[in-house]
């Protein structure tokens, strides 16, 4: 048992399509120590360029970037960030702009000062987006601020209102997770509709060990963390209303594949080329269509163009 060996809770490890023996490595390499534990997570350390800090999606987990790392080759050092509360003991942030100070005070305490290199995919688009207006308030320059496949939400949509029961939540969470990791995990809301909250949790983590996205006999604190966090993430996303009048330049990398929307969680996706981001933007916003779908991008073989479009 790998968490006993090592006196770790891998709670990103071995999620998502099970993660090889280098992720798993990239995992361990960190800091066990709780009073030096940090939101970075140095996928690949090495290299002369600028850092590149990578913000995924909801729920926190990093290790789906491990082949853009790689791609980006061993002169790009490639961190990626994520939030305490996946331990499951941790309380969620309330608010995009909480975790964008939190992973703020991350990266500068590695790189104190710019110009910084920022990407963000799904959920992280947003917190990307809200670290480099925060940046850009204390003076700093943000070289690059590369969004992976995530309309703009413009400050005329609603915050959107939710009265969903712990059932609800359970099964839209499994959605989310199924697309990030392009496993099935069938879970029905009818199923869990009848559950006590603990039996709801328990179905959840038997259905993710079935596929691979959690290991076998994993820790219910694992699951709730992934729970808790991505329900703080989704309903900071519907309440997050983005500034407007970016100074730096947005590049979008949009999925050749139509994006879906289907939680509804962005209200109404702005159909311009750029989603809307140009409307928050002073500059022009550099638009590039990449293949794959918003899960898929990040995948082989689809990746290979995204890496080389971004490299820096």
């Amino acid at each position: 048992d790998i968490e006993k060996e090592f006196g770790k809770n891998l709670s990103l490890a071995a999620l998502f399509q099970g993660a090889t023996l280098e992720q798993l490595a990239i995992l361990l390499r960190q800091k066990t120590d709780t009073h030096s534990w940090s939101p970075l997570v140095a996928i690949q350390p090495l290299g002369n360029n600028s850092p590149l800090f990578c913000i995924p999606g909801s729920g926190g987990n990093v290790v789906y970037f491990h082949q853009l790392a790689r791609h980006l080759g061993n002169d790009q050092p490639f961190y990626a960030l994520q939030p305490p509360s996946l331990d499951g003991v941790s309380e969620p942030f309330g608010s995009v702009e909480e975790v964008a100070a939190y992973y703020l005070q991350a990266i500068q305490s590695l790189q104190p000062s710019g110009p910084y290199f920022l990407a963000g995919h799904s959920f992280g688009v947003m917190v990307a987006f809200e670290m480099a207006q925060q940046l850009q308030q204390l003076g700093e320059t943000v070289a690059l601020l590369a969004l992976f496949d995530l309309p703009a939400r413009l400050p005329s949509s609603a915050p959107k209102q939710l009265d969903w029961d712990d059932a609800r939540w359970l099964t839209n969470i499994a959605h989310i997770l199924e697309m990030l990791s392009g496993k099935n995990l069938e879970i029905s809301y009818e199923t869990l509709k009848p559950l006590t909250p603990l039996a709801q949790l328990n179905h959840l983590k038997q259905q993710m060990e079935t596929v691979n996205l959690l290991p076998p006999n994993s820790g219910i604190e694992r699951v709730r963390g992934i729970v808790q966090t991505i329900k703080a993430d989704e309903l900071a996303v519907m309440s997050y209303l983005p500034q407007a009048g970016y100074q730096g330049r947005i590049t979008l990398f949009r999925t050749s594949e139509v994006y879906q929307d289907k939680l509804g969680m962005l209200g109404e996706v702005p159909t311009d080329p750029t989603w809307g981001w140009n409307q928050l933007s002073r500059q022009p916003v550099e638009v590039n269509v990449v293949p794959g779908n918003h899960t898929t991008m990040l995948s082989e073989p689809y990746v290979q163009v995204l890496a080389e479009l971004l490299k820096l």
